[in-house]
C-alpha cells in the first residue's frame, strides 16, 4: 500500500474507478494497479493505460498493444471493444491528471511558488529572485519564456 501525507493511493481497479468517477467494464475490479502510462510501449504488467486523443494520434489505436504489454485496464471515454478490460470515464485527460497527481502524492503541495506578473521586467525579476533564493540555500527553479532552469538543468 502506498500512502502519502494525506491520502492512500488506490490499490485496485475498483478503487481507481471510485476515485476517478468511472466504471469498470470487462475487467476484475479487484485487480491490482501498480502504475500509470499514456504511452503503450511504456506499459508494464499491472498498469493503467490512458488512451488519450491527440491532435494527430488517437490513443485508442494502441489499446491492444497496451493490453499485450500487461495493462490491467485501459482508461477510455467511450466503450472499448468487447473483451478488453477498461475503465470508462467522462474525460481521459482529466482522469490522467487526477490519477498522476494522486499516484505521485500531489507533489505540488510541497512547493512554495512565486509568480511574477506585469508588463516589463518579469524575466529579470524571476531570475534575480531565483538567484537570491539559491544564495540563501533555498532550492529554486525558473520556468519562463526564455528558458527553464531546474536544479543544474537548463532548457532554452
Amino acid at each position: 500500500m502506498i500512502t502519502h501525507a494525506r491520502e492512500t493511493v488506490p490499490e485496485t481497479l475498483g478503487d481507481w474507478a471510485d476515485r476517478l468517477g468511472g466504471r469498470v467494464l470487462d475487467a476484475d475490479p479487484s485487480a491490482s494497479v501498480t502504475g500509470l502510462s499514456d504511452h503503450s510501449r511504456r506499459v508494464e504488467a499491472g498498469f493503467l493505460f490512458f488512451a488519450r486523443r491527440g491532435s494527430v494520434e488517437d490513443g485508442r489505436r494502441w489499446i491492444r498493444d497496451a493490453h499485450q504489454f500487461g495493462a490491467v485496464a485501459v482508461v477510455v471515454d467511450a466503450p472499448a471493444e468487447p473483451g478488453v478490460p477498461h475503465l470508462l470515464v467522462d474525460d481521459v485527460d482529466t482522469a490522467l491528471l487526477e490519477a498522476a497527481d494522486l499516484f505521485h502524492g500531489r507533489p505540488q503541495d510541497a512547493l512554495d511558488l512565486i509568480g511574477v506578473t506585469g508588463t516589463k521586467g518579469k524575466t529579470t525579476t524571476a531570475w534575480l529572485a531565483a538567484a537570491a533564493l539559491r544564495r540563501a540555500g533555498v532550492p529554486a527553479a525558473v520556468l519562463g519564456t526564455i528558458a527553464h532552469e531546474v536544479g543544474e538543468g537548463r532548457i532554452e
